[in-house]
């Protein structure tokens, strides 16, 4: 549960040369209180940021030691953002490494307020115990907006967003802090259009009607032992399924205390089967098997409906996965390789297509001797064996018969690729598009898109030996803008090839920055926009 957040001792001003303030002014430039604001850092996987903090009375927002937090890291990226739904993100991108002596200054645009009522069986849920989150979204549509609002404590019987983008549909989404199954797919509560003018206010209503069913019972190890205080990696798999097709899964942790026992809430009744209109709900508690890509498990019906109370499962008792298959994994040279992942899967075939299921839950690990042990479903089909380690090429081994001992895998070190390219002011890598084209036996090509950005500069690892072709491209745009051929790539080496140092686009590319408006001068979003060589953005 989020709440607002000062920034104690500060008075408003940044305390050391590694604290970030943000301030946040309306479109008159006058100081905003109570408006929260997040750190987002940006990575491979997309973005993420930490726990808000609220401005003061000031205006202000000051995150101690951001300076300290990515002093190890080379070029990060980060900016201020305000969690407030509006249309378009609110942030300023800032450098961790070399923070501003000054405040940051976010705008915040006119806005307006939304009062949501929420009402229990009972009369209105006590102070503290329901939160609601507001979504924006697109009306008609189920994809949301990327504003992400925090969770507002009910109190009083009412939740307050005092700062909502104008123009926006809603939907909006009540939690109770003792219900930690919220990543099932709830419906919203409520919806529909919110704030239109500035300072305005909408309300909404929720009746919350459905009561908490709580859910115990005591885990065994497949000896009869409970298992005692499991919390590090026992969890549990809520599965939602449509004619036995999953609609929905969520993960998370489950602890039991000293002799074995667990709770945790589920909703009552039987309104979950709307949910993605699944017809059976699933729960699995897993445990690893040590590292050998399995998991201890149980699997439990709560497909009825369930009365508010509390319902006892008894004793579950938790299945050990199947021995699949061992051996070792070793280099070229024979060398043991530790640290590897394997994998056991068979082939499934769909239509025309065919491609590999994993049996295992997770990849096991070769020991220090290389040796490895895999377990996972059981299975009488023919099973192939998958081995992979950073900066080594990956290599199968199969199929051999479900049992099998003394498989071996062998790994070879992957090449290494870097190309250095020298850029316009307006162009980063994001604009552009980048292809490593391998020619293999029989006339295939072999396509790679995956690489690290480092700068200016793209690096490519686990590479197989043979010639290669960079080929690079705009987006959207069929033709290469550039090709380099014959790129020699070397077992266990970092190719060293002129041609890929200071790669210069800046005289090949021309940028024109370009607003399209319709006849009254309002821009129009999302246009399609077609140019010269087949190029469209």
């Amino acid at each position: 549960m989020q709440g607002p957040e000062e920034n104690p001792g500060t008075g408003g001003k940044k305390a050391s040369p590694e604290d970030l303030a943000v301030k946040v002014v309306d479109t008159r430039g006058n100081p905003v209180a109570r408006v929260p604001v997040a750190i987002v850092e940006f990575h491979n996987n997309g973005e993420g940021w930490g726990k808000p903090k609220y401005t003061n009375q000031m205006g202000l927002a000051v995150f101690p030691k951001i300076g300290s937090l990515y002093k190890n890291q080379k070029k990060p990226k980060t900016s201020a953002r305000l969690l407030v739904p509006a249309k378009q993100t609110i942030e300023k991108d800032f450098d961790p490494l070399s923070l501003p002596r000054k405040p940051l200054v976010l705008t915040l645009p006119p806005t307006g307020k939304v009062v949501v009522h929420v009402v229990g069986p009972g009369g209105p849920p006590a102070d503290g115990t329901v939160t609601v989150t507001l979504k924006p979204v697109r009306k008609g549509k189920k994809e949301g907006l990327a504003q992400v609002t925090p969770d507002t404590p009910v109190k009083g019987g009412k939740a307050v967003f005092p700062f909502v983008g104008l123009g926006l549909y809603l939907r909006l989404y009540p939690k109770t802090n003792v219900n930690d199954v919220s990543f099932l797919p709830e419906p919203p509560a409520a919806e529909g259009p919110g704030p239109t003018v500035p300072g305005g206010t909408v309300v909404f209503h929720i009746a919350l009607t459905e009561g908490i069913t709580l859910i115990t019972g005591r885990i065994l190890l497949s000896s009869g032992a409970p298992l005692s205080k499991g919390t590090k990696n026992l969890s549990q798999v809520f599965l939602l399924k449509r004619n036995g097709n999953f609609v929905a899964r969520g993960v998370s942790q489950l602890k039991t205390d000293e002799k074995g026992r667990f709770r945790f809430p589920l909703p009552s009744g039987s309104s979950w089967k709307s949910r993605s209109h699944a017809t059976s709900r699933i729960l699995e508690i897993h445990l690893p098997y040590g590292k050998t890509g399995g998991d201890m498990k149980a699997v439990i019906d709560l497909s009825r409906s369930f009365l508010p109370g509390t319902i006892d499962l008894g004793d579950i008792r938790l299945v050990p996965p199947v021995f699949l298959a061992s051996g070792k994994v070793t280099d070229s040279s024979g060398r043991p390789l530790p640290g590897a992942e394997i994998e056991a899967c068979v082939k499934k075939r769909v239509v025309s297509r065919s491609y590999l299921s994993s049996l295992t839950d997770h990849s096991a690990l070769s020991d220090e001797q290389g040796r490895f042990r895999v377990y996972g479903k059981d299975t009488k089909e023919a099973i192939i064996l998958k081995a992979r380690k950073a900066g080594w090429l990956p290599e199968k081994a199969g199929p051999v018969s479900p049992g099998t001992r003394g498989v071996h895998l062998t790994l070879w070190k992957g090449g290494r690729l870097r190309a250095d390219f020298r850029l316009g002011p307006s162009l980063s890598l994001k604009d552009l598009e980048l292809k490593l084209v391998f020619q293999e036996p029989g006339g295939k090509k072999r396509r790679l898109f995956t690489y690290k950005r480092e700068g200016n500069q793209v690096l490519w690892e686990s590479l197989p030996t043979g010639k290669a072709t960079l080929e690079v491209f705009l987006p959207s745009c069929r033709d290469p803008l550039l090709k380099i051929p014959d790129i020699e790539v070397i077992e266990g080496k970092e190719t060293k090839d002129p041609r890929l140092e200071g790669i210069d686009l800046s005289s090949r590319i021309l940028v024109l920055d370009l607003v399209l408006e319709d006849t009254q001068g309002n821009p129009i979003p999302f246009a399609r926009i077609l140019g010269p060589g087949r190029h469209s953005v």
